[in-house]
Order: structure tokens, then C-alpha cells, then sequence
């Protein structure tokens, strides 16, 4: 019970600082209002004569009524209402008081300055403004009312003194409190404009700090952008720069024009005085300069420059361990390996060039700065190294692949050249010739003049009918994996000139020739492997039949006398030489 009327009787707060100022204020006054009146109340009605009674309790149980809900209102929040309400009904009991006090009566005056400075305090401007007005209008009218008798006042001046003192006092008293709560108000509105100040200060030194800071940290960041964007520029050239040599190296396949075009790329594009391709060697022992872009590494190429790998200058290292290395300033490096060919050299790098794992060589690339190349550019020339590998790895093999390519063809068109030239002897087959209507094989090979060379030779040739009767020519030859086998020859007295439809045909004709005359002769030759097969197997099988010498012997003799048309067969046994003990 105690706490809850604890909790009525104190000050009410709120978010809002206007509103927990209002009231504070409000509080104060209304506390001071209503106590005032439960103290008053007895007071006026024992030292009030008789007949003033009845009206001083009409007016002030109202009073304090309003004064109470205008209290629990401002409690619950209603701070605005509650103070509207406390001025209205002030000013009402002030304007009552003075339209029935006497004329001469100074504590209805004063009871309008005490309601203009609390609605100062509680109110805006515009509500003081109106209570002013309505001030100067009311007095007015009960100025004129007096004068014409209208209105005449209740209490006189017999008055009862105490009665008289009490209303003087709570006068006295309520504006003491107005000039102390307006003092207090300001002094606070002074405290708190001069604490929004310091703060405001503390602010704007605060967002001084926070914008300066703000505008390092933007230049800062713009910086480190600008930084990074030029990297990330430097970067895409590079890498543009990588792919199109990539794409220039990958077109070359000889290996003796890809690196001289490795190094004079490479130099071109990155700004390198010099650029060198070392390959080791098959022994490994040696990294040997393959190509360069630099006159001093053209005097080492004629003098065919070598390193040892693992043991001399940046190459020799990086050849050795298989890990990139370079030299910002190459007079500090104890590494580096000194070349009279190369004096003007400040800052040398080296990358290994490997393939599956394996270390096959290095691209070196020296420049007359000194802190020329940095970790992006160890980064992107790796990547070129990487390409570079590739690209001569591609070489070697694809020269490796045209070298047994040309062996396997060579081997091939010795094969077929040797297999046709069995197959015309032992077939006695020189062609056929179409004539007349009839066909008949060719005795001997003809000679077939010019056309026939140059068919021979593997080209077409044609020629047209001329006036001394000599009859259009076409001789095309019969080819097979571009080894000619044949000659297709046509000649004819019914047109003088061969079209490009007849030629179509022949060329046809002669391709499909080829091809089939291949196939009956490997049909011919496994059928012919398949017989020799066949015979071997059966005279195996008869001899193993057999258990005794003599009649194996015997057996084999005649088997392959058969096998053989009747060719006469000798089986003699030869007993191995004796050796000396000396050449034992």
C-alpha cells in the first residue's frame, strides 16, 4: 500500500524531454495546488462568516477536483491535456475572483500574471499569447459592467481579516512558486542549452575527427585502388601479352625457328635486353643455351655456352632444384654467375621449363635495371614459362612423330614397291589392254612414250588430237599411299580433247583401281600364307605321328616332295664336329 502511494506521489519521467520537463513542472504545481486546498478548506470555513461559506465551497471542491483529474491525467501521460486543464481552471477561478472581488482588490491582478507565467511554463507561446487577449478583453468587460452598474462585487470589505489573509497568501505563495519554477526553468533551459553546446561542440570536434579520419581512410583507399587497379591492369596486359605469344609459338613447329621466336617475343613485349632458352643437355649434366635475343648471347650461342646444372649462376640453380630464382641487384647475389657477354646486366630471373614434373631447361631473362622484376612478374612469366615448356615439348614431339612418320612411310612404299614387284614376276601379270571391243593381257610392259613417264612419275597427262593424226591422250597413275603401282592409260580417235569430266572419271577410276587390286593381292597373299600353313601343318602332324628315325626321315622326305611338285628331297643327317680339349 505504502509503495503504491509512493509511486502516485512521485514525479512522473518520459522518453520525450520536452514532455518529462512539462511535467516536472506540472507535478510540482499541482502537489503544491492540492495541498494548499486541503489545507485551505478548513481554514476559510471556520474564519469565514456565515454567509460566505456556502459560496467559497462551491468554488473550491470543483477546484480541487479538476486539479486532481488533471494530476492523474498528466500521470498517465496526458501531459499536455493535464496542463490545458490546469490553466483553464486557474483561469476561471482567477477571472471569478476578479469579476466578485472588489475593485480595489490587487490579488485578482496578480492572479493573472501567476496564470501568464505558468502558461509560460507549461504551454506554448501561442497559448500565452491567446490567455493575453482573453485577459484584456474579460477586464474590459467587467470594467464596463462596474461603471454601469451591471456588476457589483459579493465579498466586501468587511470581509473577515483571516479569511482576507489566507486568499492573500495563497496569492503570495503561488507566485513565489510561478517566479521560483520560471527561474528554475531557465536556469535548467540555460544549463541544458549550455550542455547541448558543450555536446554540440564535443560533436562537432567528434565529426571533425570522424571526417578527417574519414577522408585519410577515402584517400588511403583510394590509393591502395588505384594501386591495385593498376596491378590488376598490369596484370591483364600481361597476361593479353602471354596469350598471344601462346598463340604465336603454338603455330611454330620446327624447334630451331620456335625458340629464336620465344626469345625475340619475349624481350619485345616485356622490355628484357635479354632473354635466353637454356636446354639440358641428355646427360644432365649440362643446361646448354639453345637460342637468345642479345648480342652478347648470340657470341655465347656461337661458342655453344653451357652451365653446369646445379652448380653455376642463376640457371645452373634453377635447373638443379626445379624452383624459380632471381636477382634484384646481381652484384649481391652470391649466386649469380658474372658473363662478360652480358656486362650491362643489373637484375636477372630465371624460371624452370618443365614438362610432366621433369625439368627440361629454363627461360633466363635479364634487364639492365636494377629491382626490375617483382613477384607479380615471377607469377606471370611463370605462366609463360609453363607455355614455353609446352611449346617445346609439342615441337620435339611433333618432330619426333614427322621423323617416324617419314621412316614408316618410307619403310611402307619399300614394302608395297617390293610386294608388287614379287607379285608382277611371280604372276607374270604386266596389265590388260582394252581395244576394239576385246580385252587381252599384256605380254610385256608397253612403252608408253612421254604420258606414260609422266604418269610413272605420279602426275597426270593429257594431250589433244593433232592433225597428223596422232589420237588424244590421257595417262593417270594408279596409286596407292601415294606410291604408284600402275598406269591407267586411255587413248581415243572420237574427240580431240579430253574434258574435265572425262579426267574426273579416269582419276576415279584409277583411285578405286588401286585399291581394289591392294585388296585381291593381300586376299592373294593370306590366302597363299593360309595354304603354306596348312601344309606345314600337315606334314608336322604326320611326321610327329611317327617314333622310329627311319621312317620320320622317310616321311618328311616324301611330304615335302609333294608339297613341293615332285621336286627331289635329300635328308642328311650330319653329326656334330668333335672339339679339342684345348678349344673346349
Amino acid at each position: 500500500m505504502l509503495k503504491q502511494l509512493r509511486q502516485i506521489l512521485s514525479a512522473p519521467t518520459f522518453e520525450d524531454e520536452e514532455k518529462n520537463r512539462v511535467a516536472g513542472l506540472l507535478y510540482l504545481v499541482l502537489r503544491f495546488v492540492i495541498g494548499a486546498m486541503f489545507v485551505a478548506l478548513p481554514i476559510l470555513a471556520f474564519s469565514t462568516t456565515a454567509e460566505n461559506v456556502l459560496p467559497l465551497v462551491y468554488l473550491i471542491v470543483p477546484y480541487l477536483v479538476v486539479n486532481i483529474v488533471a494530476y492523474a491525467l498528466m500521470r498517465n501521460g496526458r501531459v499536455q491535456l493535464a496542463s490545458y486543464i490546469f490553466i483553464i481552471i486557474n483561469g476561471i477561478a482567477i477571472f471569478a475572483a476578479y469579476a466578485v472581488s472588489p475593485q480595489e482588490s490587487i490579488g485578482s491582478a496578480i492572479g493573472f500574471l501567476i496564470l501568464i507565467a505558468f502558461t509560460t511554463l507549461l504551454l506554448d507561446a501561442r497559448a500565452v499569447a491567446r490567455l493575453i487577449i482573453v485577459i484584456i478583453l474579460f477586464t474590459l468587460i467587467i470594467a464596463i459592467g462596474r461603471v454601469n452598474g451591471w456588476i457589483t462585487p459579493i465579498f466586501t470589505q468587511s470581509a473577515d481579516a483571516i479569511a482576507e489573509w489566507v486568499s492573500t497568501t495563497i496569492v503570495y505563495v503561488l507566485t513565489g512558486v510561478g517566479l521560483i519554477l520560471s527561474s528554475q526553468s531557465l536556469y535548467r533551459a540555460l544549463t541544458q542549452a549550455r550542455t547541448s553546446a558543450q555536446e554540440a561542440r564535443k560533436s562537432n570536434q567528434e565529426l571533425t575527427e570522424l571526417r578527417d579520419a574519414l577522408e585519410r581512410r577515402v584517400e588511403e583507399r583510394t590509393a591502395e585502388l588505384t594501386a591495385t587497379s593498376r596491378q590488376n591492369e598490369k596484370r591483364a596486359r600481361d597476361l593479353q601479352t602471354i596469350n598471344e605469344i601462346s598463340q604465336a609459338i603454338s603455330a611454330e613447329r620446327n624447334l630451331e625457328r620456335l625458340l629464336p621466336l620465344i626469345t625475340n617475343v619475349v624481350s619485345e613485349r616485356f622490355g628484357f635486353y635479354h632473354v635466353g632458352i637454356f636446354l639440358n643437355d641428355p646427360s644432365g649434366q649440362y643446361a646448354v643455351l639453345a637460342a637468345a635475343n642479345s648480342a652478347g648471347g648470340q657470341k655465347m650461342l656461337r661458342r655453344q655456352h653451357q652451365l653446369r646444372i646445379g652448380a653455376e649462376g642463376i640457371v645452373g640453380y634453377v635447373t638443379g632444384t626445379g624452383t624459380p630464382r632471381f636477382a634484384s641487384d646481381v652484384g649481391a647475389d652470391a649466386v649469380y654467375f658474372n658473363n662478360p657477354d652480358l656486362p650491362e646486366t643489373r637484375s636477372e630471373m630465371a624460371l624452370p621449363l618443365k614438362v610432366a614434373g621433369k625439368v627440361i631447361g629454363a627461360l633466363d631473362v635479364q634487364s639492365t635495371e636494377s629491382a626490375a622484376i617483382s613477384n607479380e612478374d615471377i607469377a606471370t612469366l611463370s605462366i609463360l614459362a609453363g607455355q614455353v615448356s609446352i611449346a617445346i615439348e609439342n615441337a620435339r614431339l611433333y618432330e619426333t612423330t614427322r621423323r617416324s612418320l617419314e621412316q614408316t612411310e618410307a619403310a611402307y612404299r619399300q614394302y608395297v614397291q617390293n610386294e608388287w614387284f614379287h607379285l608382277a614376276r611371280e604372276e607374270r601379270l604386266s596389265g590388260f589392254r582394252y581395244s576394239g571391243g576385246t580385252s587381252a593381257p599384256l605380254e610385256s610392259p608397253l612403252d608408253l612414250g612421254e604420258a606414260g613417264r609422266v604418269a610413272e612419275a605420279g602426275n597426270i597427262h593429257q594431250s589433244d588430237a593433232d592433225e597428223s593424226g596422232r589420237p588424244a591422250q590421257l595417262a593417270i597413275p594408279v596409286k596407292l599411299r601415294d606410291q604408284v603401282i600402275g598406269v591407267l592409260h586411255v587413248t581415243t580417235h572420237q574427240k580431240d580433247r579430253w574434258t574435265d569430266d572425262d579426267i574426273d572419271i579416269a582419276e576415279s577410276v584409277a583411285e578405286h583401281l588401286g585399291l581394289a587390286i591392294e585388296n585381291a593381292r593381300l586376299f592373294m597373299t593370306s590366302a597363299n600364307r593360309a595354304a603354306r600353313e596348312r601344309i606345314v601343318s600337315d606334314i608336322s602332324s604326320k611326321i610327329s605321328g611317327n617314333i622310329h628315325m627311319k621312317n620320320i626321315l622317310q616321311v618328311a622326305a616324301q611330304e615335302l616332295s609333294q608339297a613341293l611338285n615332285g621336286s627331289d628331297v635329300l635328308i642328311q643327317i650330319q653329326p656334330p664336329k668333335q672339339t679339342s680339349e684345348v678349344e673346349a
